[in-house]
């Protein structure tokens, strides 16, 4: 094998412009400033943290740490439609066939598995026995590209500073329109992301390190509602959040030993679960309740981010998405 490759380039479309933009220059010309390609969105939210300004400029601990360590992370053309990725330790899809769709599981869940491929193929129901499938997950049809389009992946020539803004992302109401018949429908649309209703508890994590030592909490299952942070990308007042394990230690093996603006993001995120499903805990009937759902979600404390859920240290970071104790109970 060794002899035979010799000379070959092992991963030629690291540099696309050469290996794929003689054929494919328009995809080419696009996905080099694409957030898959780029991860700008991690040097966004570093250069945050650390300097209060999205733009940087970034130290140069950062950047070399970030293309030795995690720079591997991001997709070239090869990682989609020829190879697995390199971070889930490669190997050919199917010979040397180039795929004109990725593999769901051995492309796009690959990468995106640990969060949204086992929340949307089920697979948490070992650690929660009670969790399903996402409602959309149909094998061999509603694969990841049912929602999310090529042009979403390749991008579109313009530069993004995190996920969240790139156009085409697909949202539940691409599909799905209010209806009239629907009187929590009625009342929320809008106003709630419908995860907040339709999502199961989905995985959180605390504390990462670089390094090599990674995510050193255990991840937990836990459903939180909480306020809006993103108005700009998603207009929703209220959205599912998730625990990120950036810490303020994260980047210390780099050599970065604080982020001093580390309040200036939440550390419980704005997240759209891949574990859908019509009927869930927050939409059972309360019959004693005006509203039928109001027991089970207006009232019920566990199910919103609240002061005591947060660490001493991640209080001032989160203050625009918690529920204070003067704004409870959220009324209906």
């Amino acid at each position: 094998m060794e002899e035979a490759h010799e000379g070959i380039h092992p991963n030629p479309s690291e540099d696309s412009e050469t290996y794929c933009g003689g054929c494919h220059a328009d995809i080419v010309s696009k996905h080099i400033r694409s957030i898959h390609k780029t991860q700008q969105g991690y040097f966004t939210f570093f250069s945050l943290r650390y300097q209060n300004t999205p733009d940087g400029p970034y130290p140069h601990e950062f950047v070399e740490g970030f293309n030795d360590e995690c720079g591997k992370c991001h997709a070239s053309c090869g990682q989609c439609h020829v190879s697995v990725p390199v971070t889930a330790r490669g190997g050919l899809v199917k010979a040397h066939r180039f795929n004109r769709r990725p593999d769901m599981t051995k492309n796009c869940t690959a990468c995106h598995g640990s969060r949204i491929g086992d929340e949307y193929l089920g697979n948490n129901s070992s650690t929660v026995p009670d969790v399903k499938a996402d409602v959309h997950w149909v094998p061999n049809f509603k694969t990841c590209e049912f929602c999310h389009s090529g042009q979403e992946m390749h991008g579109d020539r313009s530069d993004y500073a995190y996920k969240l803004q790139v156009k085409g992302i697909p949202a539940c109401e691409d599909c799905h329109e209010k209806g009239s018949g629907n009187i929590y429908h009625n009342t929320h649309w809008g106003d709630l992301s419908c995860s907040t209703c339709h999502s199961q508890v989905y995985r959180n994590c605390n504390s990462c390190h670089v390094g090599g030592d990674g995510i050193t909490g255990d991840p937990y299952f836990t459903f939180k509602i909480g306020k809006n942070s993103n108005p700009q990308d998603r207009s929703y007042q209220w959205v599912t959040l998730r625990h990120i394990p950036i810490s303020r230690q994260t980047y210390s093996d780099w050599g970065i030993t604080d982020l001093p603006f580390y309040n200036v993001l939440p550390t419980w995120k704005y997240t759209m679960p891949h574990n859908m499903q019509k009927n869930t805990a927050q939409t059972e009937p309360d019959t004693s309740a005006s509203l039928a759902c109001a027991g089970n979600c207006h009232t019920n404390e566990t199910l919103f981010l609240r002061p005591a859920d947060l660490d001493p240290d991640e209080v001032l970071a989160n203050d625009a998405v918690v529920v204070k104790d003067s704004e409870w109970p959220v009324g209906p």
